[in-house]
This record gives structure tokens, C-alpha cells and sequence, in this order.
């Protein structure tokens, strides 16, 4: 597979994925690159399923396909990373821009 945008189900694709965890009523936003290595197996391929809790402390793979787990310390350094979607905004308005041109 080639990796482009991140495709859900194979029929949306997204430049940025929002993962919006609710733990006790405690909402949060941790912003990613679609093409973060945690939402890919090894082979290239979409993860069908991604997954985290806080109070998980060690990670596991399954059957070794996973390239990378969600961890704490990923989600807390994706938290309210908002920046990222207005560098995609900005990157996205140049390449219309040139392909404009």
C-alpha cells in the first residue's frame, strides 16, 4: 500500500485525525498527522482499530503487525495539538493555489 491520506473504511480520507477520548466525563483532543506511524501495521496497511487507556502502562502488539502502540506519553504529546490542522490548512491552500496557476 501507498501511503497517502489516511483512508476510514475506505471511504473518507483525512489529512489529520482527531481522536477525542471521554474518561469520567473528562473529554480531551489529541490531534495527529494522518500519516502517524500509529495508525499503521508494518505492512503499510490501515490499522483497523486503534486503541488506548490511561491507565494501561504497557503495551502489546498482536501477532507483531503493529509498526507502533498508542501510549500515554503519544496521546499526551498530541494533546490539543491544534497547530497541526492549521499547518494542513495552510500547506492545502498553497498546493490549490499552485495547482491553480
Amino acid at each position: 500500500m501507498t501511503r497517502g491520506r489516511f483512508k476510514f473504511g475506505g471511504k473518507m480520507r483525512a489529512d489529520v485525525v482527531v481522536l477525542i477520548p471521554n474518561f469520567n466525563g473528562n473529554r480531551s483532543f489529541h490531534i495527529f498527522d494522518a500519516l502517524h506511524p500509529v495508525f499503521y501495521q508494518r505492512s503499510g496497511a490501515v490499522k483497523s482499530i486503534v486503541s488506548w487507556n490511561p491507565a494501561v502502562t504497557k503495551t502489546r502488539t498482536y501477532r507483531h503487525e503493529t509498526f507502533q502502540s498508542m501510549t500515554t506519553a503519544l496521546m499526551s504529546d498530541h494533546l490539543n495539538n491544534w497547530s497541526m490542522i492549521e499547518t494542513k490548512r495552510v500547506a492545502f491552500s498553497h498546493a490549490l493555489q499552485r495547482n491553480a496557476a
